[in-house]
This record gives structure tokens, C-alpha cells and sequence, in this order.
């Protein structure tokens, strides 16, 4: 296999990449709490901040307009519109 992109998106360790619609991508960090949009291209679109205590643990995409986050301490399930 040829690597035809390659894209920096953080010094952390990324917990999960979850295909949402339209080929974008999210993907999060555990330790800075980072969530990163990624399009087609590979390309960083938007960078949030996952303003909690809480770590994520995972993501899921639920009807393509939910995403559920499941957190650590405390242990929940967290649910967010698109």
C-alpha cells in the first residue's frame, strides 16, 4: 500500500475514528479532550474541545444524527445532536 495523505492531528493518543455521512470523519483524543472533523481529503475541518471532566472512552454515530459519547469517571453515555 502507497500512503497518499498524511495528516497531524495530535501529540495524544486517538481513541476513535467514526465515518459520519458525507466521507467526513471524527476522530478523538483521550488525554486533551480534542475532536477533530476530517474530510474526504484527509483535511482538518474543525477542532472542538470536549469541555468536561470526564474522558471519552468511545464514540458511535446513531441515525446519522446522534452521536453518542461514552465517558469515563463518571461513567456515562452522553447524547448530541447534529
Amino acid at each position: 500500500m502507497k500512503v497518499i495523505q498524511l495528516t497531524k492531528i495530535s501529540d495524544h493518543l486517538c481513541n476513535d475514528l467514526l465515518s459520519l455521512s458525507n466521507q467526513r470523519f471524527l476522530i478523538n483524543t483521550l488525554i486533551d479532550k480534542k475532536l477533530f472533523l476530517i474530510d474526504a481529503n484527509g483535511h482538518v475541518k474543525e477542532q472542538f474541545t470536549y469541555n468536561d471532566e470526564a474522558l471519552i472512552i468511545s464514540t458511535a454515530l446513531i441515525n446519522e444524527k446522534l452521536i453518542v459519547i461514552q465517558t469515563m469517571e463518571p461513567h456515562e453515555l452522553r447524547f448530541y445532536d447534529l
